[in-house]
Formats: C-alpha cells, structure tokens, sequence
C-alpha cells in the first residue's frame, strides 16, 4: 500500500471533525489537536502560497488572543526545506493577522515518515523553537505519531 500525502491529511482533518477519533489522534502523539477551534484545509495565503492544514484556537492564557498552528505535510522527508516552507507560511499567516490588528501566537508543525539525519538540519532544529516536527508510522495498529526531540551533537566535538 502506498500512503500519500493527501491521506495523512484525510486523516487528521476527519478526526477534527469527530471529537473521539480527534482524542485518538491525540494519544496516537499529535498533542497540538487537543483545543482547535476550527482547520482549514489547502488553504491560500495571499502569495505566501497554500498551506496544507491551519488550525486555530483560543490561546489557553489570553482569552483575547487566538493561536495558529501551520501544518506542513510531507509524505516522506522532513527537511530544512520543509520546515522553511513550514516558515513561510507562518510569515504570510502573521503579515495577514498583523493588518487586521488581530491579537495571536503562532507555532508550525511539520510532519513526515522520518526526519532528514546526514545534514546539518539537526542542529538547525535544535535552534528552532516555534516549529515542531512529528514523524508517523503507519501500521497494523493504525497511524502513530511522535514529536521528534533535536538534542544532537557532534561524536567527536573536539574539545
């Protein structure tokens, strides 16, 4: 079975629109579904360009603040130029908010079967603190997801 891209979003937005299956997904390890108010899917930008799922929520300590997470999909790899899409979307999304005088937080999560390892985008990661990244595996138990930790460093650090 081949898994596409459009299938893990299938996933996580279907589950948004159920309470229980958005609780399983939540204990399958994307923790950042626990209070979305409202998604979006394939949603345009301006010309930052199209996301692939926007959710919003009220800010659990600023009742007067929403918070926007940008999700970024990746069927395979995890990389620096995922997470810079990821960032980018974050920028049009801020720069639309900012014109309207609307109060937010805003975070990215970026989610791919496994993470790119023989660059230096490890050590970028550990120096990244509003995005996240999840990898997923799918299985006979169905979808599991887990927050990839970026405390890396150098075997040989030479002092």
């Amino acid at each position: 079975m081949r898994f596409l891209e459009k299938d893990l979003e299938d996933i996580i937005c279907e589950a948004l629109k159920d309470p229980k299956s958005k609780s399983l997904l939540v204990k399958r390890g994307l923790h950042f579904l626990k209070y979305p108010l409202q998604h979006k899917r394939q949603l345009r930008i301006g010309n930052y360009g199209i996301s692939d799922i926007i959710i919003t929520h009220r800010h659990p300590y600023h009742k007067d603040c929403i918070h926007v997470n940008v999700i970024e999909l990746k069927k395979d790899v995890v990389d620096s130029v995922a997470v810079a899409q990821c960032a980018n979307y974050m920028k049009g999304v801020t720069r639309y908010l900012d014109k309207r005088g609307i109060k937010y937080t805003i975070s990215g999560s970026v989610i791919g079967s496994h993470i790119e390892r023989g660059s230096n985008f490890v050590h970028l990661m550990g120096n990244v603190s509003q995005i996240s990244v999840f990898t997923y595996s799918y299985g006979l138990e169905g979808i599991e997801f887990k927050e990839e930790e970026f405390d890396y460093h150098l075997i040989d650090e030479g002092f």
